[in-house]
C-alpha cells in the first residue's frame, strides 16, 4: 500500500490540467461536494490486525496506470475552477470542454470565463491559463510508500471503519474509512483516507483524501479526490478529479482553489 505525497505539488499538478469552473455542475455528476465525515466513525473501535492487513494489500497498480491510458484514447475533457481571495470570496472561474484525440492537438468546444486568476506567490510555478494537460498522471502523486495510518507508531492517532457502497452505475465497492481520532490525530496533517476497492481483487478504484496542517510555516486545508470508471476493453480508466485547497505562508496571502475535472465518452 503507499500513501500521500506533498500537497503543493499536486496541486501544481492539476493546475496544468486547465482552470475550469462555471458553476453549471457539468464537470461533476455526482456534484461539487466531498464525502461527509459520518458522526458514528469516532464511535468505531480500533481496527483489527485483519483491516490493516486489508489496508496493506490494496492494489493500486491499475489506480496509478489509469490517466496513463488515456494517452491512446479519444474522450472529452470538462474541468471546471474557482480561485478565491482572502475574504472568501470568488475572484475568478474558467469553464472548458475540450475533445482530445491521440496524435492530435486539443479542440476546445466551449469555455466559459469571469474574473482574472492570480497565481500571487505561486506564480514561478504555475500559470493560471487555458494550456491543458488531460493525461496529467495525477494517480501517482496522490499515493506514495508509507502511509501514515500504518504505521505502528500512528494506530492509537487514527480510525479505521469498514462498510459496502456502490460507484455511478452500481457497481459494488468496499469502503475502507480511515479517520484521525480527535485529540489523539490533532498532529497527523493526513486527516481522513477513504479508499473504495473492487470486493474480490481489491484494486483501488476510488480516493478521497483530506490534509490539514497549520504551523509557525505553512498552513494548509485540502480535500482531494479521484474516481475511476470502467471503459473500453474492460480498463479501468479515469472518471472524475476534485480537488480543493487554500495553502498560506507567513505574511503572504492564502492561496485558495478548487477544481473539478470529468473524462467523458472514452473510445
Amino acid at each position: 500500500m503507499r500513501s500521500l505525497l506533498s500537497p503543493l505539488i499536486l496541486i501544481l499538478l492539476l493546475l496544468g490540467s486547465g482552470c475550469g469552473r462555471d458553476g453549471s455542475g457539468t464537470a461533476d455528476r455526482g456534484g461539487a461536494h466531498f464525502y461527509p465525515v459520518p458522526d458514528t466513525a469516532f464511535q468505531t473501535p480500533p481496527a483489527p490486525d485483519s483491516t490493516l492487513a486489508l489496508l496493506d494489500t490494496v492494489r493500486t497498480a491499475p489506480f496509478l496506470q489509469a490517466f496513463d491510458t488515456l494517452k491512446s484514447r479519444s474522450f472529452t475533457f470538462v474541468t471546471r475552477t474557482i480561485q478565491y481571495a482572502a475574504d472568501g470570496q470568488p475572484v475568478a472561474r474558467q469553464a472548458r470542454t475540450v475533445e482530445v484525440r491521440p496524435d492530435a492537438p486539443l479542440r476546445i468546444v466551449h469555455a466559459a470565463d469571469s474574473g482574472a486568476f492570480d497565481a500571487g506567490w505561486l506564480s514561478p510555478f504555475v500559470t493560471l491559463d487555458t494550456t491543458l494537460t488531460p493525461t496529467t498522471p495525477i494517480g501517482q502523486h496522490l499515493i506514495t510508500d508509507d502511509p501514515a495510518y500504518l504505521a505502528a507508531r500512528n494506530r492509537d492517532a487514527y480510525r479505521y471503519v469498514q462498510h459496502l457502497d456502490t460507484l455511478p452505475g452500481g457497481r459494488a465497492v468496499r469502503v475502507i474509512d480511515v479517520l484521525a481520532r480527535p485529540g489523539l490525530g490533532d498532529d497527523q496533517p493526513l486527516r481522513r483516507a477513504r479508499l473504495s476497492v473492487l470486493p474480490t481483487s481489491l484494486q483501488l478504484v476510488s480516493l478521497y483524501l483530506i490534509r490539514h496542517r497549520q504551523d509557525a510555516l505553512f498552513g494548509e486545508e485540502s480535500h482531494f479526490f479521484t474516481r475511476l470508471q470502467p471503459g473500453p476493453d474492460d480498463a479501468w480508466i479515469p472518471d472524475t478529479t476534485r480537488f480543493r485547497s487554500r495553502l498560506s505562508f507567513p505574511i503572504l496571502p492564502p492561496f485558495h482553489l478548487e477544481q473539478a475535472s470529468a473524462y467523458r465518452d472514452v473510445e
